[in-house]
């Protein structure tokens, strides 16, 4: 579990992170545009590294180990912000059913 001790995991990783959040919130919003996704993108991150927690590796700093899933989340949260922001003119609706995985 790296730097995290056993029994206070969760303690230890809240003080490591939560002082991360407002800059990561920062650096969603200007990869995807939106607050409502730069929040999103926030709360996605922290779950996520919540849930990598035992991959964290010993000497990486938190803020780094952060803002990496942060310009990932944010990356894919764009490219789905612009894949619908460029459907044709025609209807939305047709072009969503099409494009739906």
């Amino acid at each position: 579990m790296g730097m995290f001790r056993r029994g206070k995991r969760r303690a230890d990783f809240e003080s490591a992170t939560l002082p991360h959040i407002p800059e990561l919130y920062r650096a969603a919003l200007r990869v995807v545009g939106i607050e409502t996704d730069a929040e999103d993108v926030t709360q996605q991150v922290y779950l996520q590294a919540w849930g990598s927690l035992d991959r964290f590796e010993m000497g990486t700093h938190p803020r780094a180990w952060l803002f990496n899933y942060t310009f990932v989340v944010s990356d894919l949260t764009r490219n789905e912000n612009v894949e619908v922001a460029t459907a044709p003119a025609g209807s939305v609706r047709e072009f969503l059913s099409q494009n739906t995985i």
